[in-house]
């Protein structure tokens, strides 16, 4: 089972097709979106918590094996990702967890809290693009003991694996929708159509004056 968390503020299509190639790759039956309450080490959302758990609710609709997953937003509360994979280990004891998480947020892992814990809760997918390389050696003890070469590893045991996915590179920015949203730019289709409708309804981010 795949777990995906962000701000999702708001959620794009860069999310939704990256992970959908995670899990083409990877063998999982489905792909929780959490999206978090309070994050720690970026900014505070622009979307109430509400409102983007609903993006998200709209967005995943289109995506079988997608699914929207309330528990930080209704934790409230700093979004801890240990937290939310104790609850979710503790849901599902024996099934094998994947954290899918981008090479920006892999690389701050060392200032999550709690952070050494995590890989004794679930996997972890890296999201890589098309011609990225791993950082030059020498790579921390702990990356080089779990990193895997074959998704086969990740279903023999529940946890503990780090295996690079290659995803394709779509470069959508929430920061650059919201200024074009702010702005009465167009969105083109790096928005799901339902999420657009959403924002218009609702006026978030400034849309429309």
């Amino acid at each position: 089972m795949g777990v995906f968390g962000g701000t999702f503020d708001p959620v794009h299509q860069g999310h939704l097709r990256t992970v959908a190639a995670v899990r083409n790759r990877l063998p999982m039956d489905k792909v929780l979106f959490i999206p978090t309450f309070m994050p720690l080490l970026r900014d505070k959302p622009v979307a109430a918590p509400q409102q983007r758990l609903e993006m998200v609710r709209i967005a995943v609709q289109s995506f079988p094996g997608f699914e929207l997953d309330e528990r930080e937003i209704i934790r409230s509360g700093p979004s801890y990702t240990v937290l939310t994979l104790e609850e979710l280990r503790s849901e599902y004891p024996r099934v094998p967890l994947c954290l899918i998480l981008g090479l920006d947020a892999f690389l701050t892992l060392p200032q999550w809290h709690r952070w050494s814990e995590l890989l004794e809760l679930a996997h972890m997918a890296l999201m890589q693009r098309p011609g990225w390389q791993m950082p030059g050696e020498p790579l921390p003890d702990w990356w080089t003991r779990a990193l895997s070469d074959h998704p086969k590893q990740l279903i023999c045991r529940p946890a503990g694996r780090i295996l690079p996915v290659e995803v394709p590179d779509v470069d959508i920015s929430s920061t650059v929708l919201r200024d074009r949203l702010r702005t009465g730019l167009p969105v083109g289709e790096d928005l799901p159509a339902g999420v657009q409708q959403y924002i218009e309804d609702n006026r978030l981010y400034g849309y429309g004056g």
